[in-house]
């Protein structure tokens, strides 16, 4: 079996969500944040994770990424876009989620 082939966009922002259908029922999602993932996706590598510049903000101190230019989005102008390459070292990781080494039992 051929391995699948996946490109993963990601944005953070506000959404709307809600349930569409009168017989078959949908859970669905809309908004600025979706159409900006989307299109982290579709202009992202296979095997590959890119992100927006307010996620890679967001997730920088925990992840090594590597900028890979702007994208010109309609009605947005260029966003800026990041793949993710890998978790950062666990050296001074605890401190990130308010543990500290000598409370981390992985890190003794």
């Amino acid at each position: 079996m051929q391995p699948w082939e996946i490109r993963i966009g990601v944005h953070v922002g506000p959404v709307v969500a809600g349930v569409v259908g009168k017989k078959k029922y949908a859970y669905d999602i809309w908004g600025s944040a979706v159409n900006i993932a989307s299109r982290m996706e579709s202009n992202g590598t296979p095997g590959k994770v890119n992100i927006s510049a307010y996620t890679y903000e967001l997730i920088k101190d925990r992840f090594d990424c590597t900028h890979r230019g702007k994208l010109n989005a309609k009605n947005l102008g260029d966003l800026d876009m990041y793949y993710v390459e890998n978790e950062k070292t666990q050296t001074g990781m605890p401190e990130l989620i308010g543990v500290s080494k000598e409370e981390s039992p992985l890190l003794r």
